[in-house]
Order: C-alpha cells, then sequence, then structure tokens
C-alpha cells in the first residue's frame, strides 16, 4: 500500500515537472528567438522608414539637379577649388579694360593656410600695482596675470573652416588712371564674381595731369576640398558684369529742375 502511495506521489510530480521542463527547453528559446526577430523586424522597418526618405529627397534633389549645379558653378566662381592665377590675371586684365585703367604691377602671392581672427587683448587687464596693498619697498611684486581677450562680436568663425579646407592667397596689384577710372576698378574688384578682400588702398597724385596711381592689396580665397565643380572663366563673367558705376557717373534725375550752370 505504502509502494504504491509513492508511486502514486513520484507520477503526480513527473506530470508536474514534464510541462515545466518542457517550456523551459522547448517553448522558452523558441519564444525568446521569436522576440529577437520580431526586434530585428522592427529595426528593419525603421530602416527602410529611413532609407524611403532618404529616397524621397534624392528624388526630389534630382528634378532640382540643374539649379543646384548652377549653384555649385556660381560658389566655386566665388571660392573656386584650386587658385587659377593665370584665369585670375586674365579676369583683371578684362576689368582693367572696361574700368579704362591701365595695370602697371601685379603679384599673385604663394597660397597660406587660413588662420582664424583672435580677438584683440587688453593689455591693463587683470595687471595688479606692485605697491598695491600696502606693499614695501623690497617685497615681491605680485605675478601679473594674462591679458583679458576683448569681446567682439564682429569676429565669426565656423569650425568647418580650417587651415586643411580654407586657403588664402595674397594679392596686389597697381594701377593707373583718373580717379573715377580707379574707382570703378576698385569697386568692380570687389564685386568681381571671384570674392576679394580688400586690405590696402593707397593712392598717390602722378605729377603734371590728373591721373593718379593706386596701390590696392587683398586676398582671393580657394577651398580645396569637396566638389570641384564647373564655374565659368572669371574673364568671361566681368564682361558679362559691366564694371561698377561711381558717384561720378550717375546719371542726373529726369525730374530735377536744376539747370546746369554755366561759365
Amino acid at each position: 500500500m505504502q509502494k504504491h502511495r509513492i508511486l502514486s506521489l513520484a507520477s503526480i510530480l513527473a506530470m508536474l515537472l514534464i510541462p515545466a521542463l518542457a517550456f523551459l527547453l522547448v517553448a522558452q528559446p523558441q519564444l525568446d528567438a521569436a522576440a529577437t526577430a520580431d526586434q530585428q523586424r522592427l529595426d528593419m522597418e525603421a530602416q527602410i522608414t529611413a532609407s524611403a526618405a532618404i529616397v524621397a529627397q534624392l528624388k526630389k534633389d534630382s528634378d532640382n539637379l540643374s539649379e543646384l549645379n548652377d549653384d555649385l558653378n556660381a560658389l566655386r566662381t566665388s571660392i573656386p577649388f584650386k587658385v587659377d592665377s593665370d584665369g585670375y590675371i586674365d579676369g583683371l586684365d578684362a576689368l582693367a579694360k572696361l574700368a579704362k585703367v591701365e595695370i602697371s604691377s601685379l603679384t599673385v602671392d604663394e597660397s597660406r593656410p587660413y588662420i582664424a581672427a583672435t580677438p584683440a587683448t587688453d593689455p591693463g587687464a587683470g595687471a595688479t600695482d606692485a605697491n598695491a596693498g600696502g606693499e614695501t619697498d623690497g617685497e615681491a611684486s605680485e605675478a601679473v596675470t594674462p591679458p583679458v581677450p576683448v569681446s567682439d562680436p564682429a569676429i565669426v568663425t565656423s569650425p568647418l573652416i580650417t587651415s586643411d579646407s580654407f586657403v588664402t592667397v595674397p594679392v596686389t596689384v597697381s594701377v593707373e588712371g583718373t580717379f573715377a577710372q580707379v574707382l570703378k576698378f576698385a569697386q568692380g574688384l570687389q564685386s568681381s564674381p571671384r570674392l576679394f578682400l580688400v586690405t590696402d588702398f593707397d593712392v598717390t597724385s602722378l605729377e603734371g595731369g590728373s591721373e593718379m596711381t593706386a596701390n590696392i592689396g587683398g586676398f582671393i580665397y580657394v577651398i580645396p576640398k569637396g566638389v570641384e565643380g564647373n564655374p565659368k572663366p572669371i574673364s568671361t563673367t566681368v564682361k558679362q558684369m559691366g564694371p561698377a558705376k561711381t558717384d561720378a557717373d550717375q546719371e542726373p534725375d529726369p525730374g530735377s529742375t536744376d539747370e546746369p550752370t554755366t561759365p
């Protein structure tokens, strides 16, 4: 009788353990695999959605590809992929002809890596008086702290513009002509399709006439990274642009009642 009870108890325990073991050994791995597969499906759907958005944007951009190329070429005309000294000299020659000045000298210097501007420092900031605080002669003066940079909101820098991605090229040009002609050339130089930053402008009158010599110095720029593009020659764009008008070239107001004076 006791033996039958033990067998019955063992049978009951076996009936309880077998489903539990089956769940742990068979069902649980399958459930884990199903959960992993479901997560992979969600990740794949997210990737497909992101890829579909990129494809849609590319299709939209492809419709405006010609406009984007025109924008790129205009930007590359302003700041090209390489220095192109010969092309720039041709552009200056075309501008000189339009302004009716004569180029007496021209120098396109070697390119230089870009150096970001730094704020000026106040030499008096942080300095301490050696005799402040009642110090007597012979005592060691206090150390002078480094100058404090002056806040200058006009200085704007970008982490995208570095010495590796931006190059400056010094340019110096001297021209001869009347004041109006020299002014036309200088204005055309600054409004030229090729970006030019004027840093020096010195005018000297020539003896025995109304002509003068102007020495103009500045920088042109190069971005030797990215897409090179297909910019137009500077000489062509300068001819299409025409010289800038000075105040002396402005036409009189047709509504003005002022009559010219006669000698």
